[in-house]
């Protein structure tokens, strides 16, 4: 396949070697080049013709011709990732949203839980008697709720309303003096009691959608929140007179966690206006109130529920 011309005069083993070592990467290259024309149609598919060899070692075609297959090429592969993309771009272009408005009904769980302590002191026996509570709110059940408006392509305004509800469980240890002697105070251990927690949250979102197809979407959100908290916990304690024991007060103290809500959201649409999707989220904050501080409000939460559009 690789053979210099033998009918020269004077040509010498170290030529023909020389000849072999620029010669044969070559051939083999343009031999391969002219399989390929033949494997696919006409040699002249691009058109080009393959570059042929003389006898004597020169080339019939020259390097403008490979230029040329390389150009023409490479306008071929641009053509094709053009035509790629504006179908990519058709493809999305006829995904449109349904309706401008929407409405997300949702029942979603809480997964965070959350401690808080309480720490008080009053005057009994003409001493100080102190005490110290934690307080557990565990996972619970919630009811969402939240409608927008697409107010400019896939972005939406979007208002919402959370209720959280649990029972949380808290205990303590007082310290009570004695009634006849001083410094011989009894250690007093309150039962665990159960006391109500309610979380009731108010947020404004922005709202990006991403279409995927004619009947799913997905939805990332994000905005403020504020969340209203509602908590029983031990404020203080009864003491009977000339004893030392005591039992704990209940009160309700209440304020209002400012905090974030960011989101994603799927939708699938049964019909053009009904729905279901699913959501995740974060959605917190902690509010100090009168006798705990730093109480945290809301958290990670994940739901399923019901989707309107119109």
């Amino acid at each position: 396949m690789c053979r210099p011309p033998t009918d020269r005069p004077g040509r010498t083993r170290e030529s023909m070697e020389r000849w072999r070592a620029i010669m044969c990467p070559r051939l083999i290259r343009d031999r391969a080049a002219e399989a390929a024309y033949l494997v696919f149609g006409r040699r002249r598919l691009l058109g080009v013709a393959p570059a042929r060899w003389g006898n004597d070692g020169s080339r019939t075609t020259s390097l403008r011709d490979a230029r040329t297959l390389m150009k023409k090429t490479t306008y071929i592969i641009a053509m094709i990732a053009g035509f790629t993309l504006m179908s990519s771009s058709v493809i999305r272009a006829q995904t449109v949203l349904t309706g401008k408005a929407f409405v997300n009904v949702n029942l979603a769980g809480q997964l965070d839980e959350s401690d808080f302590e309480t720490t008080f002191s009053q005057s009994v026996y003409s001493q100080t008697a102190s005490a110290a509570t934690t307080a557990t709110v565990g996972r619970g059940v919630m009811f969402d709720i939240s409608g927008g408006y697409r107010v400019y392509r896939d972005i939406a305004v979007a208002v919402g309303y959370s209720h959280f509800g649990k029972t949380a469980h808290t205990k303590g240890v007082a310290s009570i003096p004695n009634p006849l002697f001083f410094d011989q105070p009894a250690t007093v251990s309150f039962d665990t009691t159960n006391v109500d927690r309610t979380d009731n949250s108010v947020y404004v979102l922005a709202v990006w959608f991403l279409p995927i197809n004619a009947k799913t979407d997905v939805a990332i959100s994000i905005g403020p929140s504020f969340t209203h908290v509602s908590q029983d916990l031990i404020a203080g304690m009864d003491i009977p007179a000339g004893t030392q024991a005591a039992t704990p007060i209940i009160q309700r103290e209440s304020g209002t966690a400012a905090g974030i809500n960011v989101g994603v959201d799927g939708t699938y649409l049964f019909t053009k206006r009904y729905g279901a999707g699913v959501f995740i989220r974060y959605n917190g904050g902690s509010v100090d109130l009168d006798s705990a501080s730093d109480v945290k409000a809301g958290g990670f939460q994940i739901g399923i529920g019901g989707r309107l559009r119109f």
